[in-house]
């Protein structure tokens, strides 16, 4: 109990001190503005990705065959993780993060995890386990 009371204590410090750090930073009418969209950004996201992150989970789950569950879910889990990471950085223009960057990295991801379950896959099917 102490353990969880010193780590809620710890965190609410830290919140205390990110508020301070971003209040700030706001220092001309622009910089509010930009600072702004970038909260919203971050406070709407999950509002937005985690529904449709958890509508294809329950598609996954009651449609795909078993091996490809697994695969579909991680990679929609991580997808929404990482919306939900970048999109704020997209929001703010000096933040360095690119659209093309974003899908790049995706596409890249996607495309090693299902090469990895068609690998599985195999394997499986060569053992009789499929």
């Amino acid at each position: 109990m102490r353990t969880r009371v010193a780590l809620v204590l710890v965190g609410l410090a830290l919140l205390g001190y990110g508020i301070r750090l971003l209040a700030g930073t706001a220092r001309t009418p622009g910089q509010a503005v930009a600072l702004g969209t970038w909260l919203l950004a971050g406070l709407l996201l999950p509002v937005l990705v985690l529904p449709l992150v958890g509508g294809v989970g329950l598609l996954v789950a009651r449609t795909l065959p078993r091996p490809l569950r697994t695969t579909v879910a991680v990679g929609a889990g991580t997808s929404g993780l990482l919306l939900l990471v970048a999109v704020p950085g997209l929001a703010a223009p000096t933040a360095g993060v690119t659209w093309g960057g974003l899908l790049a990295f995706l596409g890249v991801f996607w495309a090693l995890l299902l090469g990895a379950t068609q690998s599985r896959i195999a394997r499986d099917q060569r053992r009789g386990r499929w």
